[in-house]
Formats: C-alpha cells, sequence, structure tokens
C-alpha cells in the first residue's frame, strides 16, 4: 500500500490506472467539492469501484454511510447546489463550535465512534457482497445529546423516515428524495 499526499483530484489524473484497479473509495472528508470530485473519477467509463461517503451533522447529533456505484444513485441527488443535506436530521440548536471542521475537532472517541463504525461496517460489507449500492445508513444521538445541544430532530426526518426513539439509534433507508 503506498499513500499519496495530495488531493484525489490530481490523485485521479496522474494515476488512472489505481482508480481502474479499485474495488472500494473510502471518502470521509466532509467537504461537498472533494466528494462530487470522486463521484465524478468514479462515473468515468471503466470505473467499476464502490465509493462509501460519511459525514456528521452538527455536534455529531447524527452520522450517515452511504454506499454509491458507479451508475444509478448519486452523490448530489441528496443535497443542494450549495451542498446542504437535502433531509438533515438535525435542526436548530446552538452554532457549532468555531474549531469545528477546521485543523482540529471538538469531537473525540465517543461522538466519532458511530461514524467510524457506520463507514467501516458498509465499507466492510460492501467489499463481502453483503451490501449493494445505493445503500444509506444513519446513526441518531439520544434525545439528551439534541436537548444539550437545544436541537431537534428535522420535521422533514420525521415525515421522510420517523421519529426517532429516546434512544436515537441506526436508520436504514434509500438515497431518494422524491
Amino acid at each position: 500500500m503506498e499513500g499519496y499526499q495530495t488531493t484525489f483530484a490530481t490523485f485521479a489524473r496522474e494515476h488512472p490506472q489505481a482508480l481502474e484497479d479499485t474495488n472500494l473509495i473510502i471518502s470521509c472528508t466532509g467537504d461537498w467539492t472533494a466528494d462530487a470530485t470522486v463521484e465524478h473519477a468514479l462515473t468515468r467509463p471503466g470505473r467499476k469501484a464502490l465509493a462509501v461517503y460519511g459525514w456528521m451533522e452538527a455536534h455529531a447529533l447524527a452520522s450517515h454511510a452511504l454506499l454509491l456505484g458507479n451508475a444509478g444513485a448519486r452523490l448530489a441527488d441528496g443535497f443542494d447546489e450549495h451542498g446542504d443535506p437535502r433531509l438533515p436530521v438535525v435542526a436548530g440548536g446552538k452554532p457549532p463550535p468555531p474549531e469545528c471542521g477546521g485543523a482540529s475537532t471538538t469531537f473525540g472517541a465517543v461522538e466519532l465512534a458511530h461514524a467510524q463504525a457506520l463507514v467501516v461496517r458498509l465499507a466492510i460489507d460492501a467489499l463481502r457482497g453483503l451490501e449493494t449500492a445505493p445503500a444509506w445508513h444513519s446513526w441518531i444521538a439520544d434525545v439528551d445529546a439534541f436537548e444539550e445541544v437545544e436541537a431537534s430532530v428535522a420535521s422533514g426526518w420525521v415525515a421522510s423516515r420517523g421519529q426517532p426513539g429516546n434512544m436515537g439509534g441506526l436508520f436504514i433507508g434509500d438515497w431518494s428524495f422524491t
């Protein structure tokens, strides 16, 4: 295994054969432009790789893992032209800390554990053929975590996926937004 200190766009341009030989790409940048670059590279002719995208919402109240192939559902289906999710879990709440999303994060192992587990489990299941694209898995925090930051579960999420129980938990749904 080799590492490359570069952007994905540069890597894809300089190493096209590597992408043709790849089975799975995991993108957890939380950056709309970077994720769109991954998707664009995977939809080019001759590419067979799957992609798992992972991201968290404000205050780590919700985590998502999305498995997509090189045809059919697209990452962009679930986001508007500004990169905002069409079906967010979190509504309102205190502003996230200024350092969140910067060079450091305010979240530690406890908050990140659910996001990491979602992404890894979906990636392993995809490689084993137990999960097929598209697949969208979300983890939602418990009611106490929402109350602590004065947030709520978004009405669109409740209408589409249902109200999470007081303990939060895992939600598996379609990547569709009609």
